[in-house]
């Protein structure tokens, strides 16, 4: 339980998105944050993984939540931040078959990481506390040295250590762990810039080349092979990619670019939304190999990051289209630790 007292602080940095957003994140603090900073996916078991606790840091610093902030990246650190050799995180902790809870997968996500060492540096600054900057800086040293590779000359992060290459023209790619905002701080972070300078460029031509079918959408998954790109796993665009939309846009947003670097085809999306909007609902998934549009409704952290793609590009009035469904979708949906977090993340809010 929680109120209108507890809800101040939020209510002062949201502005216009106050009650709403305020309830959901207390209401994510609620159902997914433990007192000892763990963070719960609530849909797969009580499992906890890197992304998750990056979220969470991300959210903390959203908020202001400085102590909150701290027992996350505490728990991360403690239980997470364990590989030898590397400051990469486990992706995977939870219940082990013998029923003692641990990591599961010492592999790494890597799109974690990089949120994990951009939450870290940013909290670092804001609260000026040196051992933020301190672990930002060797996670950032460590995702530079160990998940990149070459491509036709370019530098293209792996979604993680180990897994993902076959050869050095046959490897997975993830265009939603292409993060360039975290890119753009890491560059004056001081941490080899000239690197992270073209790590972004390279990120952003590799996003082009990541667009299939009709929509020109982003897949959620990518095998990079002698013949180019295509989509991979499911051949689908939904629940990964959808986050290729998000950070494209809050890259963008505080420079007030007048374009989307083509990361994004936005005429592609107003025509899937065309087809959508009659019956006022957007879809979860497009299979990407012959364009089928799901007849499933996407959830309500979708709804919210297609209003701000559309509130950027300057169609307003379906951007406010879009936020009034989101707002009314969360509100079924508070248990939905992924639809939250996307929700969450989109709100138009400097960390």
């Amino acid at each position: 339980m929680f109120s209108v007292l507890m809800l101040i602080p939020a209510l002062a940095c949201l502005g216009a998105d106050s009650f709403e957003a305020a309830s959901v994140w207390e209401a994510y603090k609620n159902n997914f944050i433990q007192g000892d900073g763990r963070v719960i996916d609530t849909y797969h078991k009580n499992f906890s993984h890197s992304e998750a606790q990056a979220y969470g840091l991300l959210l903390a610093l959203k908020f202001n939540e400085k102590e909150l902030f701290g027992k996350i990246a505490r728990w991360s650190r403690n239980n997470l931040q364990v590989r030898k050799g590397d400051r990469l995180l486990c992706w995977s902790w939870g219940k082990r078959p013998v029923g003692e809870w641990r990591v599961k997968d010492y592999n790494n996500a890597s799109d974690a990481d990089v949120l994990t060492a951009w939450a870290l540096l940013l909290a670092g600054r804001k609260w000026n506390i040196p051992e933020y900057t301190d672990n930002a800086l060797a996670l950032i040293r460590d995702i530079r040295t160990l998940l990149f590779i070459k491509y036709q000359g370019r530098n293209v992060l792996l979604p993680g250590y180990s897994g993902f290459v076959q050869s050095e023209n046959n490897f997975e790619y993830n265009p939603s762990y292409f993060i360039p905002l975290a890119y753009r701080d890491f560059i004056k972070a001081g941490d080899a810039p000239e690197f992270w300078k073209t790590a972004l460029k390279d990120g952003l031509w590799m996003q082009k080349k990541s667009l299939f079918g009709r929509f020109a959408l982003p897949a959620n998954w990518v095998r990079v092979g002698a013949s180019g790109l295509e989509p991979s796993r499911s051949s689908k665009y939904g629940y990964d990619a959808i986050r290729v939309l998000l950070y494209t846009v809050e890259w963008l947003e505080p420079e007030k670019s007048q374009h989307l670097n083509g990361a994004v085809n936005v005429e592609g999306l107003k025509k899937l939304f065309e087809i959508s909007q009659p019956d006022r609902w957007i879809p979860a998934e497009v299979r990407l190999q012959d364009d089928f549009i799901s007849p499933d409704d996407a959830p309500a952290g979708f709804y919210m990051i297609y209003s701000r793609l559309m509130e950027f590009t300057g169609n307003h009035q379906l951007a406010k289209q879009l936020k009034q469904r989101a707002l009314v979708k969360i509100n079924e949906e508070k248990s939905n630790y992924y639809s939250c977090s996307l929700f969450l993340l989109a709100l138009k809010q400097a960390y």
